[in-house]
């Protein structure tokens, strides 16, 4: 069973970015924070790509973001962390893939970000993006994304490279377009271990709150 817990509860300290800024984000009416797993996402080589879901296409590959993961390849499960309102709604407030099964100490922004204008990020591998060829269009994309559609959010897990089983997961961005901080948790060996997408939804500092929220 997948353990949601991105890197020991949202500890170390915050990124840097996050300090400056103050933890701004004050959410109002969240009722509880459920973690999804979308499956594994597949790496055969050590650099997980992130961007616009509709964007993750092999002409594409070279203008990427992406994260560097110290020499990490294989498998790595993904969660995400989804924050449930009353009144009625749900948003996508945190993506994690967790790597390797080690505290984080520190955690560093992996990307300068990136931006969607449909609402939906994607990760994936150069191999996975690269084998989108013009046959594989939107269309394969948006279909998938749409069978896993959950009231205001939504995710996919699609491979695209048959042989490696490299894939392409996409997500729900939080509430809709705009741009999204990569941070990458790095342990005491200097590894990368982490990577988590902050959606802008909930504080940093509720990154390993799980389940009912109760307030004072």
């Amino acid at each position: 069973m997948l353990d949601p817990d991105p890197a020991n509860g949202g500890h170390p300290a915050p990124p840097a970015p996050v300090v400056e800024a103050g933890d701004p984000v004050d959410p109002d009416g969240v009722v509880e924070v459920l973690v999804v797993g979308l499956g594994d996402i597949v790496l055969p080589s050590s650099r997980l790509l992130v961007a616009d879901y509709f964007f993750m296409g092999g002409s594409m590959v070279t203008d990427l973001p992406r994260v560097q993961l110290s020499g990490f390849t294989g498998r790595a499960p993904v969660c995400l962390h989804v924050a449930r309102f009353e009144p009625a709604d749900q948003r996508a407030a945190f993506l994690h893939v967790r790597l390797i099964d080690a505290p984080v100490v520190r955690w560093l922004i992996g990307t300068a970000g990136f931006g969607v204008d449909g609402g939906t990020g994607g990760i994936g591998s150069e191999e996975a993006v690269r084998a989108v060829t013009a046959d594989f269009d939107g269309q394969v994309y948006l279909e998938a994304i749409q069978a896993h559609n959950v009231n205001t959010w939504s995710w996919s897990n699609i491979t695209t490279e048959p042989v490696s089983g490299a894939n392409v997961i996409g997500f729900s961005t939080g509430y809709g377009d705009g741009g999204f901080p990569v941070y990458a948790g790095i342990d005491k060996d200097d590894r990368v271990v982490a990577v988590v997408i902050d959606l802008l939804v909930l504080p940093w500092r509720w990154l390993g709150r799980i389940g009912m929220v109760t307030r004072s």
